[in-house]
C-alpha cells in the first residue's frame, strides 16, 4: 500500500480502521452518550498511539500523529472540560482525517503510476 510497508500494511490498515471508527463515533456524539463515547474513543486512541509510536511511515507519519493527538484532545474536551472546545477540536479531527485520506490516496496513485511505468519497460 505504501512504499516500504510490505510487512506493515496490515497493521496500518488495522490502525486506519480504528481511526475511522473513532472519527465516526465522535461525529455522532450526543449529550446522552458523550461521556461513554469519549471513553470508548480514548481507549481506541491510546491503542492506536501505542501502535504508531516507534513506526516511521515517513509519507504519512506527521499526518497520522496529528490526527491521533487531535482525537485525544477531542476526548479530553468531553471528559475533562465539559465539552468546551469540542466543536473546534472535532473540526480539526475531520480536517486532519480528510488530509490523511487524501495523502494515502495520492501515495496509492503514485505507486500505481510507478507500477504501470515499470511494467511498460
Amino acid at each position: 500500500m505504501i512504499w516500504g510497508m510490505n510487512n506493515c500494511s496490515n497493521e496500518l490498515g488495522e490502525i486506519l480502521n480504528v481511526l475511522d471508527e473513532s472519527v465516526q463515533l465522535l461525529n455522532h456524539v450526543s449529550k446522552e452518550n458523550e461521556l461513554a463515547m469519549a471513553r470508548a474513543v480514548r481507549q481506541k486512541v491510546e491503542w492506536t498511539l501505542e501502535k504508531v509510536i516507534g513506526r516511521e511511515w515517513v509519507e504519512i507519519h506527521s499526518e497520522l500523529r496529528e490526527l491521533i493527538y487531535y482525537l485525544d484532545l477531542t476526548c479530553f474536551s468531553l471528559l475533562n472540560m465539559r465539552g468546551e472546545s469540542f466543536p473546534v477540536y472535532l473540526q480539526e479531527v475531520n480536517q486532519r482525517y480528510s488530509s490523511l485520506l487524501r495523502s494515502l490516496y495520492e501515495l496509492y496513485q503514485h505507486r500505481m503510476e510507478r507500477c504501470r511505468t515499470n511494467s511498460m519497460m
